[in-house]
């Protein structure tokens, strides 16, 4: 794990990632919204054509989309506190602080 660690770190794969995982939250937020705003708008125009047809607001595909998303964040959070905000940080910042160090 301390090599894969150290790749992340010096190879800046790890912010990366990081962004990419929050990208992907802040993303599936948006579609949710949307998707959900949608759907409900469309269901609302075709029950004013229909009297037996009622509204209903889609909550439970806005509370899935949520929970995936809260799900994408505690990954970025988890890879953050791994990569960043570990204690025992001995892995050296620099390529040229590793030569100061040898």
């Amino acid at each position: 794990m301390k090599k894969i660690r150290e790749a992340l770190l010096n190879q800046h794969i790890g912010a990366i990632t990081i962004g990419f995982v929050l990208a992907l939250a802040i993303s599936n937020f948006v579609n949710a919204l949307v998707q959900s705003g949608l759907t409900y708008w469309n269901v609302r125009e075709q029950a004013k054509t229909d009297f037996r047809m009622t509204a209903y607001f889609p909550w439970t595909v806005l509370i899935v989309a949520f929970v995936s998303m809260a799900l994408y964040v505690l990954v970025a959070f988890i890879l953050m506190r791994w990569l960043y905000f570990s204690k025992n940080l001995d892995i050296p910042e620099s390529p040229t602080e590793a030569k100061e160090t040898i």
